[in-house]
């Protein structure tokens, strides 16, 4: 704890501290005022791959494919829950 308070004795805030922007997204955010039903949508590994969080592409697919091979699984799966389920409700 001693060495937080020596840090913080060295913050600078500035004045511009936080944006106007920052204030009226807080205090008036953009929503969607959609009635829609929210659904996730699959990832797109080739737009994760642009954006590369400052790795290289060796590291984004050892970090993103392992994700996607799970979301893969758990779709699946749940697709052929409700396809059973949905031909055994007909016998």
């Amino acid at each position: 704890m001693e060495k937080q308070r020596n840090v913080s004795k060295n913050w600078h805030i500035p004045p511009s501290f936080p944006s106007e922007a920052v204030v009226s997204a807080y205090s008036t955010p953009q929503v969607d005022k959609s009635a829609e039903t929210f659904s996730w949508g699959k990832p797109d590994i080739f737009i994760l791959r642009k954006l590369k969080f400052g790795w290289n592409s060796k590291k984004a697919d050892e970090l993103l494919l392992p994700v996607l091979n799970e979301y893969n699984k758990h779709e699946v799966g749940a697709r052929t829950f409700f396809v059973t389920h949905k031909l055994i409700g007909r016998l």
